[in-house]
């Protein structure tokens, strides 16, 4: 049985967390979260908590998503680490009372967030925060896949490196070869290195199977070997090779 890990709130960051899939989070400050697994499908807490999503279930419609931070008054999170993760979003009946529509990817609100790396996680939803990023000071955002689960049905997601919620630009923030919606910044413009990273037009025309939730690029999507050499990591979230003189776009390396 697949398995997911999650962080519960904590005094530092205030961190809501499903990783699904197996993913990997390693928060390094001093009050970290505690993390534990669970088989998929068990409950993640022994109380309900809002936010927190579980296998296709939500359990508050407010400000829901797979993974979320939010950073205490004048504080900071430091060395988050958020790897191989594959979030979907809901795949049911559309009728059902859980269903959240707003269901997001990856937020992390109310920064700053220092020495960030967020790689190798797919995110399929209907919510403009694919990955959504308030705040940042020696961040990487790469290698990433965040596509539209159902086109037309309300959002398309995205990626955004935007300002802290004190106004603070972000610093040394790096958005590399990553496949999304769309990318976005509200800081002025310089501030963000944006590099590598290809825009998805149409999940059916670029990848192998989106109904399946096969997000593999095609070989005519114009996404294989046109990411940046000098951003590549050493696997894809599968954890197979990448090409490392010419990688793939996106979380997927073909």
């Amino acid at each position: 049985m697949a398995t997911f890990s999650t962080a519960m709130r904590n005094a530092s960051g205030g961190a809501q967390v499903v990783l699904l899939d197996g993913g990997t989070l390693e928060m390094l400050t001093a009050a970290d979260a505690v993390v534990s697994a669970h088989a998929l499908g068990t409950p993640a807490f022994q109380e309900p908590v809002d936010g927190v999503a579980t296998a296709n279930a939500v359990a508050s419609d407010e400000a829901a998503g797979g993974i979320q931070s939010f950073v205490t008054k004048n504080g900071t999170q430091s060395g988050l680490l958020i790897e191989g993760n594959t979030i979907i979003g809901w795949t049911e009946d559309p009728s059902h009372p859980l269903r959240s529509a707003s269901f997001q990817g990856i937020g992390l609100f109310d920064g700053p967030y220092t020495d960030l790396v967020i790689r190798n996680n797919i995110v399929a939803i209907t919510h403009v925060h694919g990955i959504a990023i308030a705040g940042s000071i020696n961040s990487i955002v790469s290698h990433n896949t965040v596509v539209d689960l159902q086109p037309g049905f309300k959002w398309s997601p995205r990626i955004s490196s935007d300002t802290d919620r004190r106004g603070g630009p972000p610093v040394n923030a790096v958005v590399a070869n990553n496949l999304a919606m769309a990318l976005a910044s509200n800081a002025a413009s310089g501030l963000v290195t944006f590099t590598g990273n290809s825009l998805i037009s149409s999940p059916a025309a670029v990848f192998e199977d989106p109904a399946a939730f096969d997000y593999r690029p095609r070989a005519a999507s114009g996404f294989i070997d046109t990411a940046d050499p000098a951003y590549a990591v050493a696997r894809d979230v599968f954890g197979n090779a990448r090409n490392q003189t010419a990688p793939t776009a996106g979380a997927i390396e073909v």
